[in-house]
């Protein structure tokens, strides 16, 4: 009888199959050094119930394709699922010097096609220097 396993899903793109990686640790035989070994295995999934990122525990069974023999019993943790649209993605504040309302870019006059008063200016992101001029960005940064 093979041992169970334990691993993380890393793929689910596949029919009623999984890609589940496998982290062993062992003592190297010579060097003594502790090493972290990695191996992928394929395994079925009847109902499609994991995704990237579960961590299931596997059994071994008869072959049932080429590189299918592990069959995954339980899902021992599941992994959260986030909003990939903004993750990363950096917030900005815009503020604009002018009044907001309509009122004053219309009673003004000016050419203003927006009607939002003055451009808007990001807060929280450094101006670019002028090129070759590293004294005046060192002193508008580090205030020399």
């Amino acid at each position: 009888m093979v041992k169970p396993l334990k691993g993380v899903v890393v793929s689910n793109k596949m029919m009623k199959s999984v890609t589940v990686m496998v982290e062993r640790i062992y003592k190297h035989p010579r060097w003594g050094k502790y090493v972290k070994a990695r191996k992928k295995y394929m395994a079925h999934d009847e109902n499609n119930m994991c995704g990237p990122g579960d961590k299931v525990l596997m059994v071994h069974s008869r072959p049932l394709s080429k590189n299918k023999k592990w069959v995954v019993t339980e899902i021992l943790r599941k992994e959260r699922v986030y909003d990939h649209d903004n993750v990363g993605k950096r917030k900005e504040l815009h503020v604009f010097d002018g009044d907001l309302g309509l009122a004053n870019a219309n009673a003004g006059g000016g050419d203003d096609v927006t009607g939002l008063g003055a451009a808007p200016q990001v807060i929280g992101v450094p101006s670019k220097p002028a090129q070759g001029s590293f004294r005046g960005f060192a002193s508008s940064v580090f205030g020399f």
